[in-house]
């Protein structure tokens, strides 16, 4: 409220009632940003349930109890620096990464089920190379996540001032 009682008000264009849909960058965002948010804790619930099911996970794949605990792990660690950077970054710039890391998990989902079918899967074989390729990949995805939450496009834009106070920028 203003000295004189009046009430201000967030701009609104004429005509609009400020409960439009929002559309364009802003609005793509906003859904690229729940998306990273629901894929981050989708990951975090993967891990936990490997954590959890260690025992019947590794015995179920074939797979050491270890590369279980590793790759459990990750995808944890990967989940969470997902969600992180999906509620403190615009994702638009890092959406790529997300996609080539879901696409490469498909891949070889399907390559190591094939594998397991052929009855090449003996001895843990598909299990151990699924599990072992979803620890890389979720390192990598955390590694890039971690550094787009230090370095990446902030929510929020700096101002002229905050951006040329710092060495580098």
């Amino acid at each position: 409220m203003t000295e004189q009682g009046e009430t201000v008000s967030a701009a609104v264009p004429e005509g609009a009632s400020g409960t439009e849909p929002v559309t364009g960058a802003a609005g793509e965002s906003r859904w690229l940003r729940w998306g990273l948010l629901a894929d981050g804790l989708f990951k975090i619930l993967v891990g936990a349930a490997y954590l959890l099911l260690l025992p019947l996970v590794s015995r179920e794949l074939g797979a050491p109890g270890w590369l279980v605990l590793v790759a459990a792990v990750l995808v944890l660690l990967s989940g969470l620096a997902e969600a992180l950077f999906a509620l403190h970054r615009d994702p638009r710039r890092h959406i790529r990464y997300l996609i080539a890391y879901d696409s490469g998990w498909a891949l070889v989902t399907v390559f190591c089920l094939l594998l397991a079918l052929a009855g090449f899967g003996g001895g843990g074989l598909a299990g151990s190379a699924w599990l072992a390729v979803q620890a890389l990949g979720s390192a990598v995805l955390a590694a890039v996540f971690l550094a787009g939450i230090h370095r990446g496009t902030r929510l929020t834009p700096r101002s002229a001032a905050d951006s040329s106070s710092r060495p580098g920028r």
